[in-house]
């Protein structure tokens, strides 16, 4: 299994989407009772944060699992090079390694915000 580094695409995504969807649900909570919800604010760095810990957290997860089943974990930079053979290149240098399969998973797709569309000027995808 070849990781360039951490996960980069839809967990991040999701994660920060999670807290930008718990801030709306709070910043329209003057419906539900919740005095003063029209004046919540939000920390960047802590949306930020938080999306940092839960890929850690997933990263380990993933980590164990392959570890637990014998799959070798290699960190670098993959590319297909022949028939089954793929060429990583890391800062240890580089290696060939040989499979009979070859799985490309790139893990994401857009998805846009409910509360901010995509507009081709401000918001692009």
């Amino acid at each position: 299994m070849v990781f360039l580094n951490s996960l980069l695409g839809c967990i991040p995504s999701k994660a920060l989407l999670h807290s930008t969807e718990v801030y709306q649900q709070a910043l329209h909570g003057k419906k539900h009772g919740l005095v003063g919800a029209e004046k919540i604010t939000f920390d960047v760095s802590a949306m930020l944060a938080n999306k940092d810990k839960v890929v850690a957290q997933l990263n380990k997860g993933v980590e164990y699992l392959v570890s637990k089943r014998g799959i070798e974990i290699v960190r670098g930079l993959g590319r297909l090079d022949k028939p089954g053979k793929v060429l990583v290149r890391s800062t240890g240098g580089e290696r060939t390694l040989e499979t009979k399969n070859i799985l490309i998973a790139t893990g994401s797709s857009v998805v846009e915000l409910p509360f901010l569309k995509f507009d081709g000027e401000t918001i692009i995808s």
